[in-house]
This record gives C-alpha cells, sequence and structure tokens, in this order.
C-alpha cells in the first residue's frame, strides 16, 4: 500500500503542486487580514477600555447640585464614580516644597477623589479620606512629597478685614501614577473641597459634605463602560443639565471595530470560496 501510494504521489506531484499552491494563495491574504484586523480591534478595545477620559462626562457651566442629585447618580448602574465639585475658583491653592521654607509656592489644583476614582489604582482611591491625599506624580516630585509626608496649603479669601488665609495639613498617602493626571494635583476627599469653599464664601472651614441646603456647583463624573456613555449623557441632558461627553467618537470606534470584523469575515468567506473552486477546476 505504502509503494502504491508515493507510485500515485510521483505520479501526480503536477496536481499537488497546483493544489498546494492555491491553498497557500487562499490562506494568505486570510491571514494576512485577521492578523491586521486583531491588531487594530485590540487597539481599538484598548483604547476605549483603557482610557478613563473615554468615559469621562463633563458639565458645560455651572449648577446647583445638592446631595440628593448626588445620592441618585451614586446608585445609578452606569456610574462609576461620581463626586461633588467646587466652583473653579475655589479649586485654587498653594503649598509649599517640603523643608524650603524659602521655596516659592506651588499653584496647585484640588480634585474631588475617593473610592473608585478611575485615575488612581483602587487601593489608592480608597484611601482618600478625611486629611489623607494622593498627589499627582509631578505635583509630589515639585513639593518632594511622598507617603506619609503631611502638606501644608495656603488658601486665601479675600473678606471686609482683609486677607484671611487658612492653613490645613494634609498626609500623603501616595503619589498617584505618572499617567493619572498631567499638572499640579491634590487628589482629596469632596467633603474637603467643599470645606476650601465655605471657608471662601464664609470663612469657616468645615469638613464635611453638602449639608442641608447647600449645593455643589459641578461634578466629576464618570460612566462605567464606555457604552453607557451615551445613555447616560442622554438622561442628565433631558434632566436640564448641558454636557460633553466622548459619544460620538466611542460610537465611532465601535462602528470601526464592527466593520473590521465583518470585513474580515467576507474575506475569509471569499478566500474559502476562491479555495474551494481551485481544486474543482484544476
Amino acid at each position: 500500500i505504502v509503494r502504491l501510494a508515493l507510485a500515485d504521489l510521483a505520479a501526480e506531484w503536477r496536481l499537488l503542486a497546483a493544489l498546494a499552491l492555491v491553498v497557500a494563495a487562499a490562506a494568505t491574504p486570510l491571514l494576512l487580514v485577521a492578523g491586521l484586523r486583531e491588531g487594530l480591534v485590540r487597539e481599538l478595545e484598548q483604547r476605549i477600555a483603557g482610557d478613563p477620559a473615554i468615559r469621562l462626562i463633563r458639565l458645560d457651566g455651572q449648577d446647583r447640585l445638592d446631595a440628593g442629585w448626588f445620592a441618585r447618580m451614586a446608585v445609578r448602574p452606569d456610574v462609576a464614580f461620581v463626586a461633588p465639585r467646587a466652583r473653579y475658583l475655589n479649586l485654587a491653592a498653594q503649598a509649599r516644597p517640603l523643608g524650603d521654607v524659602r521655596a516659592a509656592p506651588v499653584d496647585l489644583e484640588l480634585l474631588p477623589s475617593g473610592p473608585g476614582d478611575p485615575l488612581l489604582p483602587p487601593a489608592l482611591a480608597a484611601a482618600v479620606e478625611g486629611e489623607s491625599v494622593a498627589l499627582s506624580a509631578r505635583l509630589a516630585r515639585r513639593l518632594s512629597a511622598g507617603a506619609g509626608d503631611v502638606v501644608t496649603l495656603r488658601i486665601a479669601r479675600l473678606a471686609k478685614g482683609g486677607r484671611q488665609v487658612a492653613r490645613p495639613r494634609l498626609t500623603v498617602v501616595a503619589a498617584a501614577p505618572e499617567e493619572a493626571h498631567p499638572r499640579d494635583v491634590v487628589f482629596a476627599a469632596p467633603a474637603f473641597l467643599l470645606a476650601v469653599e465655605r471657608f471662601r464664601e464664609t470663612g469657616r472651614f468645615e469638613v464635611d459634605d453638602l449639608r442641608a441646603g447647600e449645593t455643589a456647583a459641578s461634578f466629576r463624573l464618570y460612566a462605567r463602560k464606555p457604552e453607557d456613555v451615551a445613555g447616560l449623557g442622554r438622561d442628565l441632558e433631558r434632566s436640564g443639565l448641558v454636557v460633553a461627553t466622548e459619544a460620538a467618537g466611542i460610537r465611532q470606534a465601535l462602528d470601526n471595530r464592527a466593520a473590521l470584523n465583518g470585513a474580515a469575515g467576507i474575506v475569509g468567506m471569499a478566500m474559502l470560496a476562491g479555495g474551494g473552486a481551485g481544486p474543482a477546476a484544476a
């Protein structure tokens, strides 16, 4: 039987070579398209899933949002993180580099943070509470501050009697990853930011969550998944808020992914059909 098989192979080598060429011609474009699709789709998926900015929903302007509004948003399944944000003028503060009293103060921005903040590693975000904060990597370098250090902020206000200054002391839990934020930022508990706003408006520095009758001018809000952004944005707009989202970019990326998958399927079927026709014709 072996000798007969070898004899058949020797007699039909041209047909076998032609069949091999047909299979290679059919498979090579399919493999190229599959590789291209895999690379592009993976890049799109990593960008959509890995960049928190894609899920950020921004309020255009300012509003008056009470504690009840934030409580309702926090329990929505399509919300990953929400926190009250002070008026823009109340987000600024200063701090001096540690160990150098003669150094010029560093201007910084206060950002409401806490458990679930997508810009921070989960353990670090969970540790941001009370007067425990995280620093952006850039700010940590400029202040020469690291885990366990105490940073004193300078927060000023103008009052009828002149300038008043509060100097709250904050304990650094850790520096955030380099990619978390490019500017000089303190990731602080929302209650601390509200205390800064109360001080600038009333002269009293009281760390507390939103109280009855108080409102926040804005929010930090992230959808749970990229696919949630469009619906969440529509709901906010229906409630009377004007928001900006990356919904159009997300939709385009998802459409591109579907188109790549569809193109790969069409090419695959065409190649298989072509491959099947080749041997029959031969």
